[in-house]
């Protein structure tokens, strides 16, 4: 969806499209790029709501905000939402203790056994789940 580029590095010939362009889209075009259903239909929600101005994700912007704006789309999750505000507003505290994958992840019982573990992360917690949730390496 974004304008070529070139760069001399195959596949990577796309700039990232701009939210208006990515509003003006369907899901199916998403979903004919690769995005699953569902997915489609909350990054068109995004792209809308970023186009209109009714969402910032950009460093500076108000973190409580977006996530409550991320949140309440349909098909986005709250590890989905954590973790574009991780990327997006630049924010290393970010984290979800309700993510049961972090949860067996960390050898946590559950939501506040993780959110008791992780007080010591700050502020830093994003970066800590990151490296829970990567795959180890099988030669390790």
């Amino acid at each position: 969806m974004g304008d070529p580029i070139a760069t001399g590095i195959p596949g990577l010939d796309r700039l990232v499209p701009a939210a208006d362009r990515v509003a003006r889209s369907s899901a199916a075009d998403l979903v004919a790029l690769g995005v699953r259903p569902p997915r489609a239909e909350a990054v068109i929600v995004v792209a809308r709501l970023l186009a209109a101005d009714t969402l910032r994700l950009e460093p500076g912007s108000d973190v409580e905000v977006a996530l409550r704006v991320l949140r309440g789309i349909a098909g986005m999750d709250d590890r989905l939402a954590t973790a574009i505000v991780t990327r997006a507003l630049h924010w290393p505290d970010a984290f979800t203790a309700s993510d049961r994958a972090l949860q067996r992840a960390a050898g946590a019982a559950g939501a506040r056994e993780l959110r008791a573990l992780a007080e010591r992360w700050r502020p830093w917690r994003a970066y800590a789940a990151l490296h829970l949730l990567l795959p180890l390496d099988p030669g390790d």
